[in-house]
């Protein structure tokens, strides 16, 4: 990398191009951001499994001991499911942040009652690493920081389909553990990380460009959750975005091919179409 700028490698994804990776329903991204200082190197969720995780770190031979910290969009198993694994090859007691809501029960209704939740118990993760669950924002740098909540503002987003258990009773989960990653390049620039934004994409990026005072949406990648989307919300969606006039668009994981096509539609080559062993370079 350069002296500044952000490297985003895809470690988990839905899919993959040629050669031996390994895909799986899941994400996992390996962050880089380089100032004139310093690398600060982020695993941004852990996919579902730790077999897919290791395998693809390994042939991208990524030093695992470089971890300054590791981050969990939600709760969800399919983003949490390596976790454990990576905490172990850190080597060392790494920071894991996240939303106290993420270790609750996650289910899904949709197409039948089934648990979605994180596989592992809380003081399985504090025996190989330091948990940092908050509501807040997470600053670990001077350009790198985690959402928080994220407030839900606009009308056509929100989470669908989703329950979890709250002092012994069944309701709605609101997805409150929700967060992004957001990165500030110099002139002010922002990228924006999703998991799965639940929260909705638009509230993650319109939230970031707030919480960060940046001036311009350079990126946002990652999960979308439009995969069961209606038309009409996908359509939202998009409007959504062309004002928000990003200049990258990389859908991955949950956004669906639907939704994946109407953003070609919109953003043409701005869009990018990546898969596991993709890099993402911003500078």
């Amino acid at each position: 990398m350069d002296d500044h700028g952000v490297s985003v490698r895809v470690l988990v994804n839905n899919a993959t191009g040629e050669g031996s990776w390994l895909a799986e329903h899941g994400l996992a991204l390996w962050v880089k951001v380089a100032s004139a200082n310093d690398v600060l190197s982020i695993l941004f969720d852990t996919g579902q499994t730790a077999e897919v995780l290791t395998h693809n770190a390994g042939i991208l031979g990524l030093e695992w001991q470089t971890l300054g910290a590791i981050i969990l969009s939600h709760g969800h198993y399919d983003h949490t499911g390596g976790l454990v694994a990576a905490l172990r090859r850190c080597g060392r007691r790494t920071p894991v942040i996240l939303h106290p809501d993420a270790f609750l029960p996650k289910l899904k209704t949709v197409p039948a009652l089934r648990a979605v939740g994180c596989p592992h118990r809380p003081e399985q993760l504090e025996e190989v690493g330091t948990v940092l669950a908050t509501t807040g924002p997470v600053s670990l740098g001077e350009a790198v920081r985690t959402s928080g909540e994220i407030p839900r503002v606009t009308p056509f987003e929100g989470p669908e389909e989703f329950q979890t258990l709250r002092a012994g009773q069944v309701e709605r989960d609101e997805m409150r553990d929700d967060l992004a990653l957001f990165v500030t390049l110099e002139g002010d620039e922002l990228v924006v990380l999703t998991g799965c934004g639940h929260a909705g994409v638009v509230n993650t990026v319109r939230h970031g460009l707030a919480l960060t005072g940046a001036s311009r949406l350079r990126a946002v990648i990652g999960g979308f959750h439009l995969n069961r989307a209606s038309e009409e919300r996908i359509r939202q969606t998009v409007e959504a975005l062309r004002e928000l006039d990003p200049e990258i668009v990389v859908p991955l994981h949950c956004t669906g091919d639907r939704a994946a096509a109407e953003l070609w539609q919109a953003f043409g080559k701005r869009v990018t179409f990546a898969h596991v062993g993709s890099e993402i370079r911003l500078y």
